[in-house]
């Protein structure tokens, strides 16, 4: 048997230290993830760690729901960090959620009020639409709330008769922005005049609420003309003309946006007369064209401020004048005056002499050949032993001798 030393039992005689484990308060307990269900619906926030992946539900007799698996009849919800359940008619009992929870929280839905429909008079009027809503249960926090909701409004045309917008088809739908306890959207109704009917939809997780409202919008009460220049010296003119009696010219105000070269823009401010006329002049570069948007406010007979939007208009610049090319410079060569009909009459004289010259000297020559033939022989024959002298040029000499 082995003996220890001094040292072995020093060391069994060292007191053995309890590992220290210190509780984390966020990580949940059996208990925590434990809720009742005493009645029908079941409508509840599961907050839990964010990133983490959705709860899983387990029922009082173990059946487990998943967010990706589950009865028709349950409804659920789930973002990065909060998942919302609702069941038409669970299972009375206890049930516990597994995952990452932090809380669970009772569940009330979020209310959307009627909202509160602006009241246009005029195609192209812009308008603030705004919907108050409520969170009863305060299970959620406004940027939760914020996140969870979605409001968007459109029209469609409700055409009657011999309106403008026949044939109208869904604008763009636009979004409603957290404004405090409202969601809001500003935007520009259609231009075209008729009878439309606007729609409003809330969507908050997997509940939708939704809202309609009929509407008819009039003609702008305003007119623009856009006088072309005289000359490439004459400013742009942009004229406005009040077209409604019952607006008073003093309260109109029109906010015009020049739109130059070079993505340049300039502002400038249009008030109309006594007799309802507003004209802008605006100096023009020759062939620049200037773009003006803008729009107009306004008080209506009943002196509710309105604001319009105007429709884009181009002012056309008169083209340069185009620079004159210098003509090319012409060599003109000298040529005489004397015309070929007189160089003719003249040679005439020369060319008739030539041919009689030549003609009298080939006559000339003629005669000389002639006369030389006609001339009789000088030069003595000398004489021959036969007694005659045999001249092969003339056969008749040689006829005679024989």
């Amino acid at each position: 048997m082995a003996r220890l030393t001094p040292w072995a039992l020093a060391l069994f005689a060292l007191p053995v230290a309890a590992e220290t484990v210190t509780p984390d308060p966020k990580a949940p307990t059996f208990l925590q993830t434990l809720f009742q269900v005493e009645q029908a619906p079941l409508v509840k926030v599961f907050r839990r760690e964010a990133g983490s992946d959705p709860v899983i539900l387990v029922g009082p007799r173990g059946d487990k729901l998943y967010e990706s698996r589950h009865p028709d009849a349950v409804r659920w919800y789930s973002n990065t960090s909060l998942d919302i359940v609702s069941i038409e008619d669970p299972e009375l009992g206890p049930w516990q959620a597994l995952g990452k929870v932090e809380a669970i929280l009772d569940y009330q839905g979020i209310a959307f009020a009627e909202p509160a429909w602006p009241s246009p008079r005029y195609a192209g009027e812009e308008v603030r639409l705004c919907q108050p809503y409520q969170e009863a249960a305060h299970a959620l926090t406004p940027e939760e709330v914020q996140h969870l909701v979605v409001a968007r409004t459109w029209l469609t045309s409700a055409h009657l008769g011999q309106d403008d917008n026949f044939g109208f088809s869904s604008s763009a739908k636009v979004s409603l922005q957290p404004d405090g306890s409202l969601y809001c959207a500003r935007f520009s109704l259609p231009d075209l005049a008729g009878h439309y009917r606007w729609h409003l939809e809330n969507k908050a997780g997997f509940d939708k609420q939704a809202f309609s409202h009929d509407l008819e919008l009039k003609k702008v009460p305003f007119e623009v003309t856009l006088p072309p220049p005289a000359d490439v010296l004459s400013p742009h003119l942009y004229q406005l003309h009040l077209l409604a009696d019952d607006i008073l010219a003093g309260s109109v105000r029109a906010r015009l946006v020049l739109h130059l070269g070079d993505n340049q823009t300039t502002t400038r401010i249009l008030r109309l007369d006594e007799k309802g006329l507003g004209e802008l002049r605006y100096p023009q570069e020759p062939g620049q064209n200037v773009t003006v948007t803008g729009s107009i406010g306004f008080e209506d007979s009943s002196g509710q401020t309105r604001q319009l939007k105007l429709a884009p208009r181009t002012l056309v610049a008169m083209p340069p004048k185009p620079v004159a090319a210098p003509k090319p410079e012409v060599v003109v060569e000298a040529k005489s005056s004397i015309s070929g009909l007189w160089w003719l009459l003249a040679l005439l004289p020369v060319l008739f002499g030539s041919i009689w010259w030549l003609l009298r000297r080939r006559n000339g020559e003629k005669a000389v050949s002639e006369s030389v033939l006609e001339m009789p022989e000088t030069q003595p024959q000398a004489q021959e032993n036969d007694g005659f002298l045999l001249d092969l040029s003339r056969p008749d000499d040689f006829n005679e001798k024989i």
